[in-house]
C-alpha cells in the first residue's frame, strides 16, 4: 500500500476550508506546520530518511541549493548596497577605497560564514540551517551590514575602519553563537 501525501494551505489557517477537508479525508497521514516555521520555508527533517531511500543524494543537493540561495543573496548585497550610489548624499558622493575594501570585506566574511555554517548541516534538533534563519537571527549584524554603505567618509578613515572592523568581528562572534545552537 502506498501512503498517499498531500500538501494543502489553508487560508488563514482554517482547516474547516472545502478544499482542506477534502485533502484530509483522503490523505493517511496528516503533518501540520507550524504557522511561523511554515512561513521561514522549514519543513520536517523527519523526512530526510524518506528521500534518502529514493536518492542518496537529495541531502547534499539540497545544501548545495541553500549555498547558492547564499551566493544570489550576496549578489544581492553586492548590486544594492555596495554598488549602487547616489552622488547627492554626503556619505556617497565619493567613496574612498578603504571605505569600499572594508565593505566587500564584511560581506565576502557574511557569505563565508553563511555558506560554512549552511553546510554544516543540521543542530541538535535536526533543524536545517538555512538562510532565512541566518537572517533572522542575525538581523542586526545583516542591518548593519546593509548600512555600511551609510557610513560617512568625513567622519575619517580611523573612524570608519574602527566601525568596519567591529561589525567583522561581531558578524565571526554571531555566526560562532549560531553555531554554538546548532549543537
Amino acid at each position: 500500500m502506498t501512503p498517499i501525501v498531500g500538501a494543502v494551505s489553508p487560508p488563514g489557517g482554517d482547516f474547516s476550508d472545502p478544499v482542506t477537508s477534502a485533502t484530509l479525508g483522503i490523505v493517511q497521514v496528516f503533518w501540520g506546520l507550524d504557522k511561523k516555521l511554515a512561513q521561514g520555508k522549514h519543513f520536517p527533517s523527519a523526512l530526510e530518511s524518506f528521500y534518502e531511500q529514493f536518492d542518496s543524494d537529495f541531502i547534499s543537493i539540497r545544501t548545495k541549493a541553500q549555498t547558492d540561495k547564499i551566493i544570489l543573496e550576496t549578489a544581492k548585497l553586492l548590486r544594492e548596497d555596495y554598488l549602487a550610489q547616489n552622488a547627492f548624499t554626503p556619505y556617497d558622493k565619493f567613496c574612498p577605497f578603504y571605505k569600499s575594501v572594508w565593505m566587500m570585506r564584511n560581506i565576502i566574511h557574511f557569505n563565508s560564514l553563511a555558506n560554512q555554517l549552511v553546510e554544516k548541516g543540521a543542530g541538535s534538533d535536526g533543524q536545517k540551517m538555512t538562510y532565512n534563519i541566518i537572517k533572522q537571527q542575525l538581523g542586526d549584524l545583516f542591518y548593519r551590514l546593509v548600512s555600511q554603505k551609510f557610513e560617512d567618509p568625513a567622519e575619517g578613515e580611523a573612524a570608519l575602519v574602527a566601525k568596519f572592523s567591529k561589525l567583522h568581528e561581531d558578524l565571526t562572534t554571531g555566526f560562532r553563537y549560531l553555531e554554538d545552537e546548532m549543537r
